[in-house]
C-alpha cells in the first residue's frame, strides 16, 4: 500500500483554500521594502538575480494582493501601513 498526503480539498471540497499573510508594518521594513522594490523595477536583471529577487518579501511588485489577486503596483500599496490590535502591518498578500 501506498503512502498519499492528503490535500485540504479531500477534507473541504467546497471551501477554496487561502494562503495568505502579512508582515509587521515597521520604519526598517519600509527602507527595505522601497529599496528592495524599487531595485527590482528598475535595474536589468539577470536571470538569477531575478528570480532570487521575484520571491522576496521585500519585492512588492512580485507580491500578489489578497484583495484583488493582482499584483502590488509599488511597495507604498503592499506596506500601507494598516492598524489592526493595536499594531501596524502590510497589506495582505496571497499565494498563487
Amino acid at each position: 500500500m501506498q503512502f498519499r498526503p492528503a490535500n485540504n480539498s479531500q477534507f473541504f471540497p467546497k471551501t477554496e483554500l487561502s494562503a495568505s499573510n502579512r508582515l509587521r508594518a515597521h520604519s526598517t521594513a519600509d527602507i527595505l521594502g522601497n529599496t528592495f522594490t524599487n531595485y527590482f523595477d528598475t535595474q536589468p536583471l539577470n536571470p538569477e538575480d531575478y528570480s532570487l529577487l521575484s520571491a522576496s518579501d521585500w519585492v512588492a511588485t512580485s507580491l500578489l494582493n489578497a484583495e484583488t489577486g493582482e499584483n502590488f503596483t509599488s511597495w507604498g500599496e503592499f506596506f500601507g501601513p494598516h492598524p489592526y490590535n493595536g499594531d501596524q502591518f502590510t497589506s495582505t498578500v496571497r499565494a498563487p
